[in-house]
């Protein structure tokens, strides 16, 4: 076994037992070995039998594809910049563990890419915006207003953040559950792929959203910044720098264009003569955004006085129980439309093309898109797989 394959093995060993919440003591036991034995697998210092690899694979719940396949680049230089940032940060066991399966699927993307040769759109046709030339509030405004008129957007709410990123920026959004967690997303920009996001799936889908256009701001005003970000309220007490400021800034003026709340504000008070916990309620679900999110837009237009989200809070106001009859009817609280798949669209896209022109096995279809076996042949069983995929672009018609 070649070094470079050993040491692959080595970490992936390591990672799907902190994935499966095994100690090295319970895997020792699981696979009859010394605790020594398994430390020394995870170094990549003790060479492993084809029975041995087997045998892990089936305790830890993975393919042998998924532990022997070693990545067919060197994107070396990146894994090391990516280790280094997780590592000076005080994330938990499971949060790391997380961050790395992120990393190791846009690998698997690159791998893909490489092997079809799809074209998506190039986020490098987009110009980074300088930031320095204006203040944090203007800047993210214009940055905003700029976006949305050139994507032709209007003053609407946006239906998928997603959606948009993805088929219109060019940018690869995962979305990975990590529970009790308050990271909320994260962003690193890569030369073979360019911007790459994820998002954590077990939050709501206002959180998701505006984290979406917070990773957005990164991409366009910070790209080369990696940044995991979270929504602590010790994070949110401390002093965090400008560009996470300008993101959540730029977050705030794309998903809430500030006309679109003075109209809608204005409608709504000059035909009740009041404004109510309701209303705000109701304007929360209209642009897909938390109700403390358009409270302080609210507040930041001069609509209402400051401290109002605190005084609602203070005096007991269920915010969930407001916006729940609102979100019932809001296609934007629709997780068909604000999709939250583990993989960008054009990633299983990619999968299951190689795998109809006969250039994947089942086994390679389980490696790229982390299940196991029956899951796979559940998948290609479905019914997207029945169809016969005519290329309508050269087909003959007649």
């Amino acid at each position: 076994m070649q070094d470079i394959e050993k040491q692959r093995i080595a970490e992936k060993i390591q990672f799907y037992r902190k994935k499966v919440k095994l100690t090295q003591e319970e895997l020792a036991e699981k696979l009859n070995l010394s605790r020594t034995s398994v430390t020394a697998i995870e170094k990549g210092e003790r060479n492993l039998k084809a029975s041995e690899i087997l045998r892990i694979a089936e305790v830890l719940g993975i393919s042998v594809s998924e532990l022997r396949q070693i990545p067919q680049l060197d994107i070396k230089s990146y894994k090391i910049q990516f280790r280094k940032y997780i590592s000076s940060h005080a994330f938990k066991e499971e949060e790391e563990t997380v961050l790395e399966e992120f990393y190791g699927y846009i690998e698997k993307y690159i791998e893909l890419e490489r092997k079809i040769k799809y074209s998506r759109v190039s986020p490098e046709s987009i110009q980074p915006f300088d930031r320095e030339k204006y203040t944090l509030q203007e800047g993210a405004r214009v940055l905003a207003e700029g976006e949305r008129e050139r994507l032709c957007l209007g003053n609407d709410p946006i239906l998928s953040m997603r959606n948009l990123l993805e088929q219109e920026i060019g940018l690869l959004v995962f979305y990975f559950p990590i529970e009790k967690s308050s990271i909320t997303a994260g962003y690193i920009f890569n030369d073979d792929v360019g911007g790459c996001v994820f998002v954590n799936k077990k939050h709501s889908i206002e959180k998701r959203r505006f984290a979406l256009a917070h990773e957005y701001a990164h991409f366009l005003a910070d790209r080369r910044k990696m940044s995991i970000d979270d929504d602590s309220e010790s994070s949110r007490n401390n002093r965090i720098d400008e560009s996470d400021t300008f993101a959540n800034l730029f977050a705030s003026h794309f998903l809430m264009p500030d006309g679109k709340v003075k109209q809608m504000f204005d409608h709504i008070a000059n035909s009740t003569q009041k404004f109510t916990e309701l209303d705000i309620a109701y304007l929360s679900v209209y642009f897909g955004v938390s109700f403390e999110a358009i409270t302080n837009k609210l507040v930041s237009l001069k609509l209402l006085p400051k401290g109002t989200y605190d005084f609602m809070k203070r005096n007991g106001i269920k915010f969930d129980s407001l916006t729940r009859p609102y979100k019932e009817k809001s296609p934007l609280h629709n997780e068909d439309n604000e999709s939250s798949g583990t993989y960008p669209y054009m990633y299983q896209k990619m999968v299951m093309e190689l795998y109809k022109l006969e250039q994947f096995s089942e086994g390679q279809v389980a490696y790229y898109l982390g299940l196991d076996r029956l899951s796979v042949r559940s998948l290609l069983e479905s019914e997207s797989m029945n169809s016969p995929h005519y290329d309508l672009l050269h087909v003959n018609m007649r």
